[in-house]
């Protein structure tokens, strides 16, 4: 005969687990204990679920190279070498620049603290073509004392500034962001780079023009300790309609083709952009170099979450354009 209780508990005192006889009390030692109701069918949705989320994960690590990668990475150690790269072209907004160095300024401070930091920092968008136009700010493996610090990379910090709009006939005023990123993604020392910029390319007026850097991307990304992080703005706009377009769809084409290679796992590439509110502003930055330049383990950690999250984002939403591997 069907027993007429239905449910079954845990005794939380003498551990018997099974169905409670008549007023609830547990069979084996007459109390009336702690209930802990459950059923075959709440069984059976709880092993569902933990074989859906293995399968999930299986399906994850054998069909999404990006997804694998973060998930690989998740228990990296703290990264010890930067390269962050500053767009200073014409273009850029002032205001946003100078709260990029305050934020930058106190990461560095606190990476005084730590003796195994290797952090450089760079310029591109001077006056000049290609390699001449990109300048080295500082490039530090131990800052040393406060004092030292404030005297020798405080004042190469404070010092960046957007260019100053010349006669072209001059000098070129332009914004060789292709022959950057061939010039830092070359190093096969594993680092992270992180680049602020609007991630538009124009070196028209020189005589050699750069392509997108397809190759020095995947060279790059063949260590996938390595990670690229854009901090990148909107394109300043300006009185001619159809020529804030063409910007606009400059930026979404850099950020597409990029975006496929991230996607096929060929590197790991991050893009967060900063908003155009200047209230808003200042706190994205905080919070995105805090990730970025990581220095406590809990920074570590955060970041790494944010990259996972980021990265399934990305996955989820993204139309998957065809990677181009002519120019």
């Amino acid at each position: 005969m069907r027993h007429p209780y239905k449910k079954r508990f845990m005794c939380t005192k003498c551990g018997y687990t099974g169905i409670p006889s008549p007023g609830n009390l547990c069979p084996r030692c007459g109390k009336r204990p702690g209930w802990f109701s459950f059923s075959r069918a709440l069984g059976i949705a709880g092993l569902m679920s933990i074989l859906l989320l293995a399968g999930a994960l299986i399906s994850i690590q054998c069909f999404n190279p990006r997804i694998a990668a973060e998930l690989a990475g998740a228990t990296d150690s703290l990264p010890t070498r930067f390269h962050v790269g500053i767009d200073v072209s014409a273009s850029m907004n002032q205001d946003t620049l100078e709260k990029l160095k305050d934020v930058l300024l106190t990461r560095l401070e606190r990476f005084n603290r730590r003796k195994t930091i290797s952090c450089r920092i760079s310029t591109f968008g001077n006056p000049g073509c290609g390699p001449a136009s990109i300048s080295t700010v500082v490039d530090l493996t131990a800052c040393g004392s406060p004092d030292q610090f404030d005297r020798t990379v405080r004042p190469q910090v404070e010092s960046i500034t957007t260019a100053t709009i010349a006669p072209r006939i001059i000098t070129p005023l332009t914004t060789p962001f292709y022959c950057f990123l061939e010039t830092v993604l070359n190093s096969r020392i594993k680092k992270r780079v992180i680049i602020f910029s609007d991630l538009i390319n124009d070196d028209s007026d020189c005589p050699q023009q750069y392509v997108f850097p397809e190759a020095a991307v995947e060279r790059f990304g063949v260590d996938s300790s390595g990670e690229i992080i854009f901090l990148y703005t909107s394109p300043r706009i300006g009185d001619d309609p159809e020529l804030n377009r063409r910007l606009l769809i400059l930026q979404k084409t850099f950020i597409d083709r990029m975006n496929a290679l991230a996607l096929a796992g060929k590197a790991r590439i991050f893009f967060r952009r900063i908003p155009d509110d200047p209230l808003k502003s200042l706190g994205f930055i905080r919070n995105e170099l805090q990730s970025a330049l990581p220095v406590t383990f809990v920074d570590h950690i955060r970041d790494r979450f944010s990259r996972m999250l980021s990265a399934v984002f990305t996955a989820l939403t993204s139309d998957r354009p065809a990677v181009h591997t002519k120019h």
